[in-house]
């Protein structure tokens, strides 16, 4: 049975004080789990009543081959890498930055903000990012597969803590869909989304303070619109958007969907995947539960001290008392972790569910 998010209130400071998952109930999971004392009746995990187990099926994730360059860290001393999006246009040049100023200041007089502010525009892969001293404001014209407004799409960018996304027609446009979170306890919009032919448009506030002066998403929606109906009229991409996608790293959330990580989990909730709030990695998790799997890349020069080998000479780490897996290789480092909702004060024990998934990307690394 999926368990709903109605404790979870009254569960997060036990959640935040032992972050569980579950016990394997598959044979030959590779050890940990209870043998590295980890078990829900050991004091130092977090024990509580009742059975701590959460049921999972290794069946149920995928066998593709991995590429290890899905799952290394960004080299983070280099220029900000461009999103993973298939550029088919010149996106600065469809709009310039001297429009994108015109668009802003018209919007800012309306609503007597008296701000003024001028914006560069820089090519970054199919994204164009407009930046003031105080806002950047990205566009992003890709096909329609890699940007649209499923959540944990390429195209799509969540704001870091964002909580439930919604998405709406525009008020002033009904070409235009307004994609707002909910993280301070009411509805913000941080992007707008419309197409272009075979191509998506996606404008997202990606840094500053943000500048939607009409709390409706109206600047985002004027600048989807007018974006749109210059795709066509654009010129291919440029030469330095083709070469900065060579900076573009593997996406994390491609390593399990969706779908597999639900089923994985048998009795939790897995229903989005993204990677704002992960550095060098990604979080499935859910809208309405507290269940999540957390997959993080981290330097391979990363110490590992205190976890110890599920077995002789396996990559597949354990550390007693947490429920953090690490599965380190010559080519990478991976931290792990599985967590499932609270409730009753049973906490959940991830490690057994954790391994699995670590020997899962083992056996496909190409």
């Amino acid at each position: 049975m999926k368990l709903s998010i109605y404790a979870a209130f009254l569960a997060v400071p036990l959640f935040l004080a032992a972050c569980g998952g579950s016990t394997d109930t598959q044979p030959g999971s590779g050890g940990g789990g209870s043998d590295d004392g980890v078990a829900a009746s050991d004091p130092g995990a977090g024990g509580g009543s009742g059975d701590p187990s959460v049921p999972f099926d290794t069946g149920a994730l995928g066998s593709e081959p991995l590429n290890a360059v899905h799952v290394q860290p960004l080299n983070r001393s280099g220029p900000t890498p461009p999103p993973p999006v298939t550029p088919v246009i010149d996106t600065c040049a469809a709009l310039a930055a001297s429009d994108f100023d015109v668009i802003v200041n018209e919007i800012a007089t309306k609503f007597s903000f008296g701000e003024d502010p001028k914006f560069v525009a820089t090519t970054l892969g199919a994204a164009c990012d407009y930046q003031s001293d105080t806002h950047v404001i990205r566009v992003l014209v890709g096909p329609s597969e890699q940007v649209s407004t499923t959540v944990g799409s390429p195209g799509l960018f969540l704001p870091p803590g964002s909580g439930n996304v919604s998405e709406e027609i525009s008020p002033e446009d009904s070409a235009v869909s307004i994609i707002s979170e909910d993280s301070i306890g009411f509805i913000t919009p941080f992007a707008a989304f419309t197409s272009s032919g075979s191509s998506g448009v996606m404008v997202s506030n990606v840094g500053g303070t943000g500048i939607d002066y009409s709390s409706t998403g109206l600047l985002y929606s004027r600048v989807a619109a007018a974006v749109s109906a210059r795709v066509a009229a654009a010129p291919p991409p440029s030469a330095e958007a083709e070469e900065q996608l060579q900076n573009v790293a593997a996406d994390p959330c491609s390593v399990w969907t969706v779908a597999e990580l639900d089923a994985f989990l048998v009795d939790a909730t897995i229903d989005r995947a993204d990677d704002a709030n992960v550095t060098d990695g990604c979080r499935w998790s859910s809208e309405v539960t507290l269940d999540q799997v957390t997959l993080e890349a981290i330097p391979p020069d990363a110490s590992t001290e205190g976890y110890v080998p599920i077995s002789d000479g396996s990559p597949v780490l354990v550390k007693p008392g947490t429920d953090r897996i690490f599965l380190a290789t010559t080519d990478i480092v991976l931290r792990i972790q599985v967590s499932k909702e609270v409730i009753e004060s049973v906490f959940y024990d991830g490690t057994d569910a954790g391994v699995a998934l670590a020997e899962n990307i083992l056996s496909r690394l190409e």
